[in-house]
């Protein structure tokens, strides 16, 4: 069981939201007019595909018409005086059904999308960059703004077409591909990181069919009490420092890939585990894992490099001698991999 200033924390954790305005990309255009921009409010704990699938299926239908071969028939264009704005003839499932829904459904029944997801892709406004789908929104966010006050709402173009394989991971074009392909990812990352915490598969593996719903049906409807069923069994919380193999932990540099490696934690600092792999605190292992841009001074105090413009986890940039062991308790993601972004000149 968790504290309950850890779960009072996860839980504001999870009530973070961005301010999102969507418009279509004008090369995926077809109708004689530009459809106004979608406004959506998009928690950090997701992914684009998923927060934004009404807006994504409410400018779908102003991409050209396209040719389905697995039921050989065409998506006409809108006709010129079809109103954009009109969700419930547009979106698969609302917010508020998609809740309902979770609610509602038995267990054992899988989320289904009411309409195909089309492969789509999200573009910076600003800087141009094709974001990668499989971090979540929040990191992305954290990742691509240009100075500490990034301008809100954040623009976001969307493309269905001219899909950029060089620059992000592809994305399965089969009827129910997208979603799949992203719930996919998050789970593979989930387990991933189960098997850091733990040493092996076992807890991953003994994960039920449920479980995997409910912690995905989670995500999708940005519902935190319905996560925690699921996860109070699985992010335990560590008393010594044989309960956590090692700290699941990606840190992300700019666009580069992120950088992941074992990270061993001294929970209990009267242990010393005499392995230079073990870290304490966020300034320890900035400064191990990228001494260019982070430094011990004379006085053994880490600092960062002038050409370092800031760090944070979860958009806080946090102070360096922050206890690693309780930024993951309290501010990993849904995937339990601790996310720290850097960003460099």
């Amino acid at each position: 069981m968790v504290s309950a200033k850890v779960s009072e924390v996860r839980s504001a954790n999870w009530s973070g939201m961005l301010p999102i305005e969507l418009s279509l990309a004008p090369t995926s255009l077809s109708s004689p007019t530009m459809p106004a921009p979608i406004h959506v409010m998009v928690s950090r704990q997701t992914y684009f595909h998923v927060g934004l699938q009404d807006a994504v299926m409410r400018l779908y239908k102003f991409a050209p018409p396209v040719l389905s071969f697995r039921n050989m028939t065409i998506r006409n264009e809108p006709d010129p005086g079809e109103d954009s704005g009109d969700d419930n003839d547009v979106t698969g499932l609302s917010t508020a059904d998609s809740t309902t829904e979770s609610s509602n459904r038995t267990d054992s029944s899988p989320k289904t999308i009411t309409q195909e997801y089309p492969v789509c892709w999200f573009e910076d406004e600003e800087t141009q960059i094709a974001l990668r789908w499989h971090l979540f929104v929040g990191v992305l966010y954290d990742l691509n703004k240009k100075d500490a006050h990034k301008k809100i709402p954040w623009k976001i173009r969307l493309h269905f077409s001219g899909y950029p394989h060089s620059q992000i991971l592809p994305l399965d074009d089969s009827a129910d591909g997208v979603w799949t392909t992203v719930e996919r990812t998050f789970k593979n990352s989930l387990k991933q990181a189960l098997f850091l915490q733990y040493g092996s598969s076992k807890v991953a593996m003994g994960m039920t069919k449920q479980s995997h719903e409910r912690i995905w049906d989670s995500i999708v409807t940005t519902n935190y009490q319905l996560y925690q069923q699921v996860n109070s069994d699985l992010q335990v919380e560590p008393k010594a420092d044989d309960d956590l193999h090692f700290l699941p932990v990606r840190l992300l540099v700019d666009a580069k890939p992120p950088i992941q490696r074992p990270c061993r934690v001294c929970i209990d600092a009267k242990t010393d585990t005499g392995n230079d792999m073990a870290l304490d605190t966020l300034g320890s292992l900035l400064q191990y894992w990228i001494p260019q841009f982070f430094t011990l001074d004379p006085a053994g105090v880490i600092k960062p490099e002038p050409n370092t413009i800031d760090w944070s986890v979860q958009g806080i940039q946090i102070p360096l001698t922050s206890h690693l062991i309780d930024l993951w308790r309290c501010l990993c993601h849904p995937d339990h991999f601790l996310y720290i972004v850097v960003r460099t000149q």
